[in-house]
């Protein structure tokens, strides 16, 4: 996504899902809000993060994350706008 903000026009949003949750199905249950981990070892955990790194880093991309709760437990999703 980062990569491609040149290619698109100003105004132009992306949406990423699962941000807090981030594990596959049938895959052991991950602790709930393990993005804020830093140190985590999940290399899913570890994507979501360097995610998060790549738009911080691109001038062109304004963005928040957004924590829910509700019947799935923690979640939560990325909001990006490209603003230039």
């Amino acid at each position: 996504m980062v990569e491609r903000t040149e290619a698109v026009d100003p105004r132009w949003v992306a949406v990423d899902d699962y941000i807090a949750q981030r594990r596959r199905r049938g895959a052991e249950r991950r602790p709930e809000g393990g993005v804020l981990d830093a140190d985590s070892d999940d290399e899913r955990i570890q994507g979501t993060r360097a995610l998060f790194d790549a738009i911080a880093a691109e001038p062109r991309l304004t963005a928040t994350a957004v924590q829910t709760a509700g019947a799935k437990k923690l979640d939560g999703f990325l909001l990006a706008v490209v603003t230039g």
